[in-house]
């Protein structure tokens, strides 16, 4: 099936070495019911299969399917890359580890025109909880955004629609190699380009999740290093420490409230890595700035 010239939505796909489970996220994207779209994948210098699996979906699905090559090295460069290649009204991000219900594209835009938002982040679930990581991973989101429909400052990406207009207006994603609160930064771009996000769970995507400890440390590594870059000028660093210190040391009360009994002390330990990692971007090397 072909995508027409001019598609109302462009889903754009981030990929990295994940070709044992790319299939899954391109048959379900692929499927949809909606007609105008196109899918954009960007093939982020994968050094398994993904090339060869691109190929065979680009000969199998026509002009439904384009794919870009590069080596960016960050999820935000490499979704920008794919933005610049779109050519639908809409941009509609996900990521290659995420499954979509047949409904998808034409269920966001329907509720991003209900809402009368100028951005929209979807809901999320677990592909699978079977790990005690994939668990700690899936309570940690459910107590950022839970089940409630809200106006929201920021929102991961893995489910989000926002007109091609408005991201470039924007500016995109930052232009630097960040691993991790690249969304979050797009966000907080897109407020103060003066748009609005709002978040409703009700059209949710399939995610897989870490399945095991260490990547998921990492990441909070990363997050609490990123922080202060991302904030400088929101808040001060005597702020952000502030804030800091009253969240790791109130941490033995507030998580039997957000995790499950078995992860407290696995909760506890996250909470030591992110504090220490925070105080140390603060504090004891100051953090790059970025512009």
């Amino acid at each position: 099936m072909r995508a027409e010239n001019n598609p109302e939505v462009s889903v754009v796909i981030p990929t990295h070495n994940r070709a044992p489970i790319l299939r899954e996220c391109l048959d379900s994207v692929l499927a949809q019911s909606f007609e105008s779209y196109e899918v954009v994948v960007v093939n982020d210098a994968s050094t398994d299969a993904t090339r060869q699996i691109l190929k065979r979906y680009q000969q199998t699905h026509g002009g439904r399917i384009q794919v870009a090559r590069g080596s960016y090295g960050a999820p935000g460069l490499t979704r920008n890359a794919g933005a610049a290649r779109a050519s639908g009204r809409y941009l509609l991000f996900t990521d290659d580890d995420c499954r979509a219900p047949r409904q998808w594209i034409e269920s966001m835009l329907q509720t991003l025109r209900q809402t009368g938002a100028d951005a929209l982040c979807g809901g999320f679930e677990a592909h699978r909880l079977k790990t005690p990581a994939e668990r700690y991973q899936y309570w940690r989101m459910r107590a950022l955004f839970r089940d409630t429909p809200k106006w929201v400052r920021a929102a991961p990406v893995i489910n989000f629609l926002v007109p091609a207009r408005i991201f470039n207006e924007a500016g995109g994603f930052p232009p630097y190699p960040w691993e991790s609160l690249e969304d979050w930064a797009f966000c907080f771009r897109l407020n103060e380009a003066g748009y609005r996000i709002f978040y409703d769970p009700a059209v949710k995507v399939t995610h897989r999740y870490k399945p095991t400890w260490r990547p998921v440390y990492r990441a909070l590594r990363d997050t609490a290093r990123r922080g202060p870059d991302l904030c400088q000028t929101r808040m001060s660093r005597a702020a952000m420490g502030a804030k800091a210190v009253v969240k790791y040391a109130s941490a033995p009360l507030w998580i039997p409230w957000v995790f499950p009994w078995d992860l407290y002390g696995r909760a506890v330990y996250a909470e030591h890595i992110f504090f220490w990692s925070r105080m140390r971007a603060l504090f004891m090397k100051r953090a790059p700035r970025q512009r």
